[in-house]
């Protein structure tokens, strides 16, 4: 299971996407999907109102079982 990494301890280092926590200046906060430009060093430019305080690896996706011909 991934766990929330705070950005004060490591920044992901690569541009694929990744789940972010974002805070707004009173506080409120969600989560969405960002990526982060190493060499520019930003995020994701839609966020810019928005402070990333945490970011976590997206997680695998589920595998799709395949119907067998006697499900049917």
């Amino acid at each position: 299971m991934n766990k929330w990494i705070s950005v004060k301890d490591k920044l992901p280092d690569n541009c694929h996407e990744v789940i972010v926590c974002l805070e707004d200046e009173a506080g409120y906060r969600f989560a969405d999907i960002s990526f982060y430009n190493p060499d520019l060093r930003i995020w994701n430019n839609e966020y810019s109102c928005y402070t990333v305080t945490h970011w976590m690896p997206m997680p695998e996706l589920p595998k799709i079982e395949e119907k067998s011909e006697d499900a049917e």
